[in-house]
């Protein structure tokens, strides 16, 4: 009842609240469609990048000390040397298959580039909620969720087409 009666002394006040109705529903479709998969690439673009610092950090560190340690001569050093050579070897190996730098850099492109979408339809809804016309404004509020939907998904779709894209097997020659 107390609806009823603030929205019946003011003129366009019933198509307002549409538009607001409107908006919220379409929020629902902008929280599936993008805020998820922006807190998806937050959450997951952590460890491709704690990896590839890791890796990184740990041939150098093992490369440079490679040298140093066949000057050493103390019991089981040749054995140390090999294993240190067969780190080094190993860890280039699952870096080059991995590709966490890639991995890394694509989450966080696609994560930037759905926030740039999200902010565009905040500026959407700002522009449709300044607008007299309720009905011109719910046009723009649904030409901007249309737009939101198809952003997010072509961001998430290239995404994961340049990851598929970059896998590769291992390269193996063999000296025959």
């Amino acid at each position: 009842m107390i609806q009823e009666e603030s929205s019946a002394g003011k003129p366009g006040a019933d198509s307002k609240e549409r538009l607001e109705s409107l908006i919220s529903a379409v929020n629902e479709l902008k929280n599936r469609h993008l805020d998820a998969p922006i807190e998806w690439y937050q959450t997951h673009s952590g460890l491709p990048r704690n990896l590839f610092r890791i890796s990184g950090y740990s041939l150098i560190v093992l490369s440079v000390s490679l040298p140093m340690l066949t000057l050493v001569k103390f019991k089981g050093s040749e054995l140390v040397v090999a294993l240190v050579a067969l780190l080094i070897a190993a860890l280039a190996g699952v870096s080059s298959f991995a590709r966490w730098d890639s991995q890394w850099r694509g989450y966080k492109r696609a994560q930037f580039s759905l926030e740039g979408t999200q902010a565009l339809w905040e500026l959407k809804l700002l522009e449709a909620r300044q607008m007299d016309d309720p009905e011109e404004a719910a046009k723009v509020v649904l030409q901007g969720a249309r737009e939101l939907i198809k952003f997010a998904k072509t961001i998430v779709t290239t995404e994961t087409e340049e990851f598929f894209a970059a896998v590769q097997l291992p390269q193996i020659t063999s000296k025959t």
